[in-house]
C-alpha cells in the first residue's frame, strides 16, 4: 500500500473521528523563565530559571558569588539579596527563622532583603529582579 494512505490529513474534516485533531504547539511550552540578577560589581545577568529550584541554586550555579555555605538550609545568610520593590510583595512571606537571620545582618534592607535559599522559583516569578547583597 502507498504510504500516503497511512498519513493523517493536515486539516481533517470537521466531525471526522478517524484521525486525531492536530494540536498546535503552545508557545508557553517553549518559554524559558528568567531571573534578572545584578551582581556585586553592578553587572546585570539574565539567567534561565527552572521552576522548583531555589533562587539560591540558580544564582550559585551561574557563578554570581553566592557562597551558600550552609547548602541552602537557611543558616548562614551568604545568599542574601535585595529583591526589587515591585517583586518583593509577590514572593511568599519570609518565615520567622529567615527574619531572625536577616536581623543580624548589617546590610539588611527591611523592605527588600531576602535569603535566596528560602525562595523557590516558580513560573509566576518569571522576570524576578534582584541584586546580590554585599558580603558581610
Amino acid at each position: 500500500m502507498p504510504d500516503a494512505l497511512f498519513q493523517q490529513p493536515e486539516n481533517p474534516p470537521v466531525g471526522d473521528t478517524r484521525v486525531a485533531p492536530r494540536v498546535p504547539t503552545s508557545s508557553v511550552e517553549n518559554h524559558v523563565s528568567v531571573i534578572i540578577a545584578t551582581d556585586r560589581a553592578g553587572t546585570t545577568h539574565h539567567l534561565d530559571a527552572a521552576p522548583g529550584r531555589t533562587v539560591m541554586e540558580i544564582l550559585r550555579d551561574e557563578g554570581l558569588g553566592i557562597e551558600a555555605l550552609c547548602g541552602g538550609q537557611g543558616a548562614c545568610a551568604t545568599c542574601h539579596c535585595y529583591v526589587a520593590a515591585d517583586w518583593y510583595a509577590r514572593l511568599p512571606a519570609p518565615g520567622a527563622d529567615e527574619l531572625d537571620l536577616l536581623d543580624i545582618l548589617d546590610t539588611k534592607d527591611s523592605a527588600r532583603s531576602r535569603l535566596t535559599c528560602q525562595v523557590r522559583f516558580e513560573v509566576t516569578l518569571d522576570g524576578l529582579e534582584l541584586t546580590i547583597a554585599p558580603e558581610g
